[in-house]
C-alpha cells in the first residue's frame, strides 16, 4: 500500500520501509511521529479511501545542509 501525504507544505509518497528527508518534525531522533495529512492512499493500481488511513514514521536522524552560493 502507499499514501501520499502532507508536511512541511509539500507532499510525498510513501510506503512501508521507505526512507524520505522531510522539513523539522517535532520529536527527538527515535521518537514515532503521525502524519496527519493523507491525501490519496491506494495499492496496486486502486485508489483507496483515505478515512481511518493512519501513516506513523520514526524519525532517524536530523540533518543540515549547507549550501555555499559565490
Amino acid at each position: 500500500m502507499f499514501a501520499v501525504v502532507r508536511t512541511g507544505g509539500k507532499q510525498y509518497r510513501v510506503a512501508a520501509g521507505d526512507k524520505i528527508a522531510v522539513e523539522k518534525l517535532a520529536g527527538e531522533a527515535g521518537d514515532t511521529i503521525t502524519l496527519n495529512e493523507v491525501l490519496l492512499a491506494g495499492e496496486a493500481g486502486e485508489i483507496a479511501d483515505t478515512a481511518g488511513v493512519v501513516v506513523s514514521a520514526e524519525i532517524i536522524e536530523y540533518f543540515i545542509r549547507f549550501f555555499i552560493v559565490g
